[in-house]
């Protein structure tokens, strides 16, 4: 059987946490890495923005050594990001490794994103990710169009990486920076970043090897953001297309569609898939409206 080579203990690897509000599903996370045990062979950062429920403070009676960095509760997935990477940069990292805490890694997963990093020129891996309650692998990259998967054994080129579970060499943030709070503070902050680095010329893999299960749920639908409790149109169409923390926020789905397709080609998909996600939410909310009549 092949055994994957364990990295140094304690090599100049961050791995960044963005956290907000969700204590129980953050200690597991960090739990989990302890029992595997790369909360010792990794630097550890959480970035809690802003939570009130105590995330911080659990954090520290139960793993003192995790070093914790303070959001304002507006920093969302990208900024936490941003404020980690920076950190980890003027630590002199070699590299970070991006981690959604409700996807934790399964054993030996870390340590081989490090080891095909190194054997594919420096190049940026993300970890497959299944559905915990159902194991079902979902795609984490894109070529193109075409959604990507990696099943076990696969090493699987891509153009950009979700950000569940990312490995990123510092000499990718070295020539493109950190990724754009500004136009994708929540969603596609990661997949625009990918991309960005995949064009100036870094190679990206999904690698099967390395697994994360996601525990958590994924906000893919206008569904998801419709607030049926409310009644007021103005609400919900806030909730679904100017609030931040929503996947069909206008601005990061423009700006999204411009960066991967070019100015004509995505401003013309911006608006094709803003008028199906609008008569998508006129649709729900007419369903809504009709059933509490």
């Amino acid at each position: 059987m092949h055994q994957i080579a364990q990295p140094p203990m304690n090599p100049s690897v961050y791995i960044l946490i963005p956290v907000h509000n969700r204590k129980a599903v953050t200690l597991t996370c960090l739990e989990t890495l302890q029992r595997h045990g790369d909360l010792d062979r990794y630097h550890i950062v959480v970035i809690d923005d802003g939570s009130t429920d105590g995330t911080a403070e659990a954090i520290q009676q139960a793993f003192p050594h995790v070093k914790i960095l303070a959001g304002n509760g507006n920093l969302w997935w990208t900024g936490a990001m941003c404020l980690g990477m920076e950190y980890a940069v003027q630590q002199d990292c070699e590299a970070v490794i991006w981690l959604n805490d409700d996807c934790p890694p399964t054993p030996g997963s870390l340590a081989a994103m490090y080891q095909a990093s190194q054997q594919q020129g420096n190049a940026m891996i993300g970890a497959a990710c299944y559905i915990a309650e159902t194991h079902t692998l979902k795609p984490t990259g894109a070529k193109g169009r075409t959604p990507m998967y990696a099943h076990p054994g696969d090493l699987v080129p891509v153009d950009e990486m979700s950000g569940y579970c990312v490995y990123i060499p510092r000499a990718v943030m070295a020539k493109i920076g950190l990724p754009d709070m500004r136009r994708f503070p929540h969603y596609y902050g990661d997949s625009s970043y990918s991309l960005h680095a995949t064009r100036s010329g870094f190679p990206a893999y999904l690698l099967g090897d390395a697994k994360v299960m996601n525990i958590g749920k994924a906000n893919a639908q206008s569904g998801d953001f419709y607030n049926s409790g409310l009644a007021s149109y103005k609400y919900t169409f806030n909730q679904v297309f100017l609030s931040r923390g929503s996947i069909y926020y206008w601005p990061t789905q423009y700006f999204y569609n411009i960066e991967k397709y070019g100015r004509f080609k995505g401003t013309g998909l911006f608006f094709l898939k803003t008028l199906r996600w609008f008569t998508r939410w006129t649709w729900l909310s007419v369903k809504w409206q009709n059933s509490h009549v």
